[in-house]
C-alpha cells in the first residue's frame, strides 16, 4: 500500500512537472520557425524551447538586444509571456537577481518596439488569459496610440484581470480617446476595475472626467473611492489657475466631505487671493480635515489672508479667533500685530494662547511690553507661552524686560529675570544683581540663575554678596552660578 502510494505521488509529481514543460514553451510549433531568418536570431528563437528555464530566460534578453532586428521572433516571445518559471541570474558572483522568461520576454518585446505592437494586439484577443493579461500590461509600457483601440475593447473581456489590465494600461498611454470607455468603466461590476478605470482617468488628466470621478467617490468600496479622491486632485492641481479657481471653489460648497477634502488640498497647490474668503468659510466646516487644509491653504496664500483673517479675531466664536490668530502667526505679516495685541486681551483662554504664540512667530517688537503684561495672566500656559515668546523675540525685548524688573507683581519680575538670563545680554547684568537684594526669595534666586547664565565676569562680586543670603537655596544657587563663572574663590 505504501509503496503504491509513493509511485502514485511520484507519478503525479512528474506528469506536473511535464505540464509545466508544455505550457512553458512557444505556443507556435518549433517546426514553423523560418529558415530564411538570421542564423543568430534563429537560434536563439529555438533556445526558447529549451527544457531550461535559464536558458530560455537568457534566449529572451539576447533577442531583445537585436532591437527591431529581432522582430521575426515577437510572435514566439509573445508564446512565453506566460512562462513565469522563476530563475536566478547573477551579474556577478556577489550580486543575484529573480527573473522568469515571461519577464525577459517582456523586456525584449519593449526593445523590438512598434513591430511588436501589431502581434501584441492579437495576443490581447486570443489564448491564455496569462500572456492576454500580458501583452495588455506590455502595450501600456510601450505607449503606443494603436494600442489604444484594442485596449479599449478590452475593458469589457470576460475576464477582470484582463479588465483590470486594459485600464491601466489606457493610462500609461494616456490618449483622450479613452476617457469615455473608462468613464463607463467606473461602473465595471468588479471594484478593482473601477479603481484602476478611476487611476487611469487621472493620468488621462482631462475635466470630462471630474463629474463622474464626483461620483466615484460614492462607490461603496474605500480603495475607489480614495482612486477616484487622487484622480482628482490631479486632474485639479493640473489646471491652469484659471480654470480651476471657480470650480474648486464652488466644490467647497458640495455635500460630500471627501471632495471639499481634494478641494482645499488642490487650493493650497494654486494660491489665489481670490479663494481667501471661500476658504476662511471652510474654517467652519463640519469636517476636521477640511477645516485643517483650508488653514494650510490660507497660510500658503499669504499676505492677501491677512486682513480678511483680521476680520476674524472679532468673530463671536472664540474656536474661529483662534484659527484666525495662529494662521496670523504662520504667515508672518506685521500688519497682524496690533490686531493680535488686542487678541490677547480676549476672554478666551485659546485666544489668547494662539494670539501670544502667533507675536512670537511674527517678532515685532511692538508687542513687547503687552507680552510682559502676560507674564501675570491668570492661566500658567499662557504665562508659559508669553515667556517663551519674549525670550524669542530677543535683544529688541531687553529694555523692556529690565523695566519689567521694577514692577509690583514678583511674578512678572521673577520671569523677567530669566527671560534675560536667557537672552544672555550683558546690558541686564546690574539691573538683575540689583534683584539680588528684593524681599523675595523668588526673584533673588532667579537672579543669581541668571547672572550665571549670562556669564558676565563683573557679576561675580554681586553674587560673593549673594552667598550670605538669609535663605539656604539663594545661597546654594549663587554658589552654583560662581562657578559656572569660573570662580575658584567664592569666600
Amino acid at each position: 500500500m505504501k509503496k503504491s502510494f509513493i509511485y502514485l505521488t511520484l507519478a503525479a509529481f512528474f506528469l506536473l512537472l511535464a505540464q509545466a514543460y508544455c505550457d512553458a514553451q512557444p505556443q507556435i510549433s518549433e517546426e514553423s520557425i523560418p529558415d530564411n531568418l538570421p542564423a543568430s536570431v534563429k537560434s536563439h528563437i529555438k533556445r526558447l524551447y529549451s527544457q531550461d528555464a535559464a536558458e530560455r530566460a537568457d534566449a529572451a534578453l539576447k533577442l531583445g538586444e537585436f532591437g527591431h532586428e529581432a522582430a521575426p521572433a515577437v510572435p514566439y516571445l509573445i508564446g512565453i509571456l506566460n512562462d513565469t518559471f522563476p530563475v536566478v541570474v547573477r551579474t556577478d558572483p556577489s550580486v543575484a537577481a529573480a527573473t522568469s522568461p515571461a519577464k525577459e520576454a517582456l523586456a525584449a518585446l519593449k526593445k523590438i518596439g512598434k513591430p511588436a505592437v501589431g502581434p501584441l494586439i492579437n495576443a490581447i484577443k486570443y489564448g491564455d488569459v496569462t500572456v492576454r493579461k500580458t501583452a495588455a500590461e506590455t502595450l501600456g509600457e510601450m505607449k503606443d496610440a494603436d494600442a489604444v483601440e484594442p485596449l479599449v475593447a478590452a475593458l469589457k473581456d470576460k475576464e477582470v484581470s484582463i479588465r483590470r489590465s486594459a485600464a491601466e494600461a489606457l493610462g500609461r498611454i494616456k490618449d483622450s480617446h479613452a476617457v469615455f470607455p473608462l468613464i463607463s468603466a467606473l461602473k465595471d461590476i468588479d471594484p478593482s476595475v473601477r479603481e484602476c478605470a478611476a487611476a487611469a482617468l487621472g493620468e488621462i488628466n482631462d475635466t470630462r472626467a471630474i463629474e463622474p470621478l464626483i461620483s466615484a467617490l460614492k462607490d461603496k468600496k474605500s480603495k475607489v473611492q480614495q482612486a477616484s479622491g487622487e484622480a482628482l486632485h490631479k486632474i485639479m492641481s493640473r489646471l491652469s489657475d484659471k480654470q480651476a479657481i471657480e470650480p474648486l471653489i464652488a466644490a467647497l460648497q458640495y455635500p460630500d466631505y471627501e471632495l471639499r477634502r481634494i478641494a482645499v488640498r488642490t487650493l493650497a497647490d494654486i494660491p489665489d487671493a481670490r479663494a481667501v474668503a471661500p476658504l476662511i468659510n471652510a474654517l467652519k466646516d463640519q469636517d476636521e480635515q477640511v477645516r485643517n487644509e483650508a488653514a494650510k491653504a490660507l497660510i500658503k496664500i499669504g499676505p492677501p489672508s491677512v486682513e480678511p483673517l483680521v476680520i476674524e479675531l472679532k468673530d463671536d466664536d472664540p474656536a474661529m479667533q483662534a484659527k484666525a490668530a495662529m494662521i496670523l502667526g504662520e504667515i508672518k505679516d506685521p500688519r497682524a500685530t496690533v490686531p493680535l495685541i488686542d487678541a490677547i486681551k480676549e476672554e478666551s483662554r485659546a485666544v489668547r494662547f494662539e494670539a501670544v504664540k502667533a507675536l512670537g512667530k511674527i517678532g515685532d517688537e511692538r508687542a513687547v511690553e503687552p507680552l510682559i503684561d502676560k507674564l501675570k495672566d491668570r492661566d500658567e500656559q499662557i504665562r508659559e507661552e508669553a515667556a517663551k515668546t519674549l525670550k524669542a523675540i530677543g535683544l529688541p525685548a531687553v529694555e523692556h524686560l529690565i523695566n519689567a524688573l521694577k514692577d509690583k507683581n514678583i511674578r512678572v519680575k521673577a520671569r523677567a529675570i530669566t527671560i534675560l538670563g536667557e537672552i544672555r545680554d550683558p546690558r541686564a547684568v546690574i539691573p538683575i544683581a540689583e534683584s539680588l537684594k528684593d524681599q523675595a526669595w523668588v526673584v533673588r534666586s532667579e537672579a543669581a540663575m541668571a547672572l550665571g547664565k549670562i556669564g558676565d565676569p563683573g557679576a561675580a562680586k554681586y553674587l560673593r554678596e549673594a552667598l550670605s543670603d538669609k535663605d539656604a537655596y539663594v545661597r546654594e544657587v549663587a554658589d552654583g552660578a560662581l562657578r559656572q563663572l569660573g570662580v575658584q574663590d567664592r569666600r
